[in-house]
């Protein structure tokens, strides 16, 4: 496991170690969670004073059908208790059951956090697939071209292996290249992909975001934040197994958090310019790889600047 240190207190969201055995199965059941509308919230439940008694299965349910209902409603009462009387009574409950979310507004926000990692999850093992599946049929076709040259190739003496030589230098060096450009591309994408599921909410997002970061609900939206990240890297490829595994992330929830403050008051057509805002910052993060200095404060200054954005723009907007 990489090395904790000053980390352990700063960053709690990044503390699983990438060499865990059980990844793929925490992320799975993580998602399938969320994918089924289920809060997850824990404190939502009936826990007592360890915080690990069984929660009821049917509050649970009632809870996640509320939640997505309130979703539903979000656009006329923005992220408010309003939003989930009104879901509430569209399913025929009394607004008393609002009380089995104790953290209301905060709950609803990462209720909706919580769907869009899912969602981003899924997509993510989706292009993974399919570029498998590209991959392995470029190979046969490239072994079948690889056949028919040779058919015709022999004969052609030194000066062929020569130029075998200059043309496998050539290639080592483009697919270098090509493997950090593909990365980049990769980020880009998969952060892309996840802002655009936060563009149905944009008018409303700064309210959102005020209640993500408030102190009773900043635990569960950092950590949210942090798992997000960390589904990006793993599905890139990160192997990482010392200090970097914090740096990156660390570094990759500044790019998201800062475009995703950028977005919020792009008027650009189709968000051209965040876009544009989001290669550019990705590109800086990986020039600057493990050089970067000060990376232990980087979350706490992340949040901090996050709140005080957040709260300009959300008294900016009605």
């Amino acid at each position: 496991c990489p090395p904790q240190g000053a980390w352990h207190m700063s960053l709690a969201a990044l503390q699983p170690c990438p060499q865990q055995q059980c990844r793929m199965l925490t992320t799975s059941s993580r998602s399938a969670s969320s994918a089924h509308g289920h809060a997850g919230d824990g404190d939502g439940g009936s826990a007592g004073p360890s915080g690990r008694e069984p929660v009821d299965p049917a509050a649970d349910t009632l809870r996640g059908r509320l939640l997505d209902a309130a979703l539903g409603h979000v656009a006329a009462y923005g992220w408010t208790h309003g939003a989930l009387v009104t879901a509430a009574r569209e399913l025929g409950l009394s607004p008393a059951v609002v009380g089995l979310l104790p953290r209301c507004e905060g709950q609803l926000v990462e209720h909706e956090l919580r769907r869009c990692n899912a969602r981003l999850v899924q997509l993510l093992h989706e292009r993974s697939a399919a570029a498998g599946a590209d991959k392995h049929a470029g190979t046969h076709a490239g072994e079948h071209a690889c056949r028919d040259g040779n058919k015709g190739g022999h004969g052609d003496g030194d000066g062929g292996a020569a130029g075998d030589g200059a043309t496998a230098s050539e290639g080592s060096a483009a697919g270098e290249a090509s493997a950090g450009s593909g990365l980049r591309t990769r980020l880009v994408a998969a952060l892309r992909a996840r802002l655009e599921m936060v563009a149905p909410h944009v008018d409303s997002w700064p309210q959102a975001l005020a209640i993500a970061t408030q102190p009773s609900n900043l635990p569960s939206s950092t950590t949210l934040l942090g798992e997000m990240v960390d589904d990006v890297w793993h599905a890139v490829g990160d192997a990482s197994a010392d200090a970097s595994w914090y740096s990156k992330r660390a570094m990759l929830a500044g790019v998201y958090l800062s475009t995703e403050l950028y977005m919020l008051t792009d008027a650009s057509p189709g968000r051209a310019d965040t876009w544009a805002a989001l290669d550019r910052r990705v590109g800086d993060m990986l020039a600057a790889g493990d050089a970067a200095a000060g990376l232990g404060e980087l979350p706490a200054k992340i949040v901090a600047g996050l709140r005080a954005q957040v709260g300009g723009t959300a008294q900016a907007r009605p």
